[in-house]
């Protein structure tokens, strides 16, 4: 029937088929790019202006990943955008003390107050973060993020649903 020599080399054929397709397996699923999205947070300066949502985009795989744009969608699936909200305009306006002086305790160069939208794609080197920050009218329901490389089974895209908590 068969001889030694046969049962040898389809034994070692079949043991190097499965090496191959565990190699395979492997690399797909250590190379596979793993995002998130955490610290969801909702604040406003004072009552007069509108709130900001922020959150950070992470990458936890050890590749790079090109962000190739991030959308953001309301309960209805309608995309929003960030208003244009400008907090220099919602500082109240201040008045002079009794010596002509004007006291402040806000400033006008605080970075965390405006906005930083996604623009323009944006590299994530690995275990890197980017925050991103919009104003809003109403919070984002879903927020959908599509890059140059698979991130969910065979797509490039993947949506996350935030939920925001006030920040303190």
């Amino acid at each position: 029937m068969f001889s030694l020599i046969d049962i040898l080399n389809i034994s070692a054929a079949w043991l190097g088929a499965i090496t191959g397709v565990v190699s395979l397996i492997y690399s797909l699923k250590v190379n596979r790019v793993k995002l998130s999205i955490s610290k969801f947070h909702k604040k406003r300066m004072n009552e007069y202006s509108c709130y900001q949502y922020s959150f950070v985009l992470s990458n936890q795989s050890n590749s790079n990943v090109v962000i190739k744009n991030i959308q953001l969608f309301d309960k209805n699936g309608k995309e929003i955008f960030d208003n244009g909200f400008n907090p220099a305009i919602a500082l109240p306006e201040k008045k002079s003390d009794p010596f002509g002086l004007i006291s402040s305790t806000q400033t006008f160069f605080n970075v965390e107050w405006y906005s930083t939208p996604f623009e323009d794609e944006i590299e994530l080197n690995p275990y890197s973060f980017e925050k991103l920050s919009y104003y809003l009218n109403e919070p984002p329901h879903t927020i959908k993020v599509k890059t140059n490389r698979q991130i969910h089974y065979l797509s490039k895209s993947k949506s996350f649903h935030p939920v925001f908590n006030k920040a303190k």
